[in-house]
């Protein structure tokens, strides 16, 4: 394709040696390109549950940032009386790891929800102590070439 004319410009191609190439110029070639899910694994971060530490950190970064917004309008000339951050409040689900605000690690000991595996009255609860993934079933041509049963 050297002297090729390709919207209006002509083309030029060069053959480069080996020696030239860089050696990571053709990596991944053979494999087909997947779009890393940035917004979902940002989104799983984000539902996880925090430690007290962790809010204590966020509480107070938001507290700087308020007061500094209060200096700011006090400097344009607005009065402005910066209200105090609550303190967090554990939420009423099932605690998903160990130390975090929502499995109550400050509250009574008849206050704390059952344990995984356990109902209310401390009997096992069956359906999720024996609870297993299902194998995923292949898809595509693979789906077709499954073996036969015979009857």
């Amino acid at each position: 394709m050297d002297a090729y004319l390709l919207f209006g410009h002509i083309l030029r191609c060069k053959l480069v040696p080996k020696l030239q190439q860089h050696e990571n110029l053709f990596k991944g070639a053979n494999r087909r390109f997947s779009k890393v899910p940035w917004n979902k694994m940002e989104g799983r971060k984000l539902e996880r549950p925090r430690t007290e530490t962790a809010w204590g950190k966020r509480v107070e970064k938001e507290e700087e940032r308020r007061a500094s917004r209060a200096e700011k309008l006090k400097a344009l000339g607005y009065e402005y009386d910066v209200p105090k951050m609550a303190a967090p409040v554990a939420e009423a689900r099932e605690p998903e790891a160990a130390g975090t605000i929502e499995d109550g690690a400050g509250a009574a000991e008849g206050d704390k929800a059952p344990a995984a595996g356990e109902v209310a009255n401390g009997e096992p609860d069956s359906h999720v102590v024996g609870k297993t993934k299902a194998p995923r079933k292949p898809k595509g041509k693979k789906a077709a070439k499954g073996k036969k049963v015979e009857a």
